[in-house]
């Protein structure tokens, strides 16, 4: 019996992720993904052509999940933000698992179109839950900034010209030197934490970083995966 339209949609993303996660995004191909979902070529393409798509799909609907759980954290502004700046964009330090293959894919050297095609997804998805919340810190007098647009904008950008650095410090936790890698994203994330601060007028060290312990887990989990 054929699933129903929305259950083979999920069906091949879950799918996807179990062989991205086990053979690799490069090493996958889309009769993994349909072996593995145990659907017919017919009903995986009314949702997708190649698997960049599911990718793509993958990321936006992570993003939108993001934005929920931010609108949903009852503790104000900053902390929606904090969860927002975390959770945000496949750059971030915080990785969930099933985000884990996206990310290894889109941090490989090579994969430079792959990777403004998820970051743009992700920016898209992402992009109106930071403006209202903006926009509520600026009517709170939190914040302050003549554009929420435009400051969304200029957050979403640090975290996709974030991919460079992260990418250094991951091959430096690859090639035995867990400390550098730590070290190159704790400067990068210090140094946005005060743009950030700055575009949005928000007194210094209200952007919550994480620990040089978080940071060293998410590059090792990226890293052996």
């Amino acid at each position: 019996m054929a699933l129903p339209a929305l259950d083979a949609r999920a069906a091949v993303m879950q799918a996807a992720l179990k062989v991205f996660e086990r053979r690799g995004f490069a090493a996958a191909s889309v009769q993994d993904v349909l072996q593995e979902a145990g659907i017919s070529v017919g009903a995986f393409r009314q949702h997708f052509i190649w698997k960049e798509d599911i990718l793509d799909a993958i990321a936006r609907d992570a993003a939108r999940r993001t934005g929920t759980l931010a609108m949903l954290t009852p503790d104000g502004v900053m902390a929606r933000l904090n969860v927002l700046l975390e959770r945000s964009g496949l750059g971030s330090t915080h990785i969930v698992p099933e985000l884990r293959p996206v990310a290894r894919a889109m941090l490989r050297h090579g994969n430079d179109q792959l990777f403004h095609q998820i970051a743009a997804t992700t920016a898209e998805a992402i992009a109106p839950a930071m403006i209202m919340l903006i926009r509520d810190g600026v009517q709170e007098g939190v914040f302050e900034t003549p554009s929420p647009e435009l400051a969304t904008e200029l957050l979403l950008s640090l975290a996709q010209t974030r991919r460079t650095v992260f990418r250094q410090a991951l091959e430096a936790t690859e090639a035995g030197d867990p400390d550098l890698g730590v070290e190159l994203l704790s400067e990068r994330l210090r140094s946005e934490a005060m743009i950030i601060e700055r575009l949005l007028a928000i007194a210094p060290g209200r952007i919550e970083l994480p620990t040089a312990h978080a940071l060293r887990r998410t590059l090792w989990d990226l890293a052996t995966g």
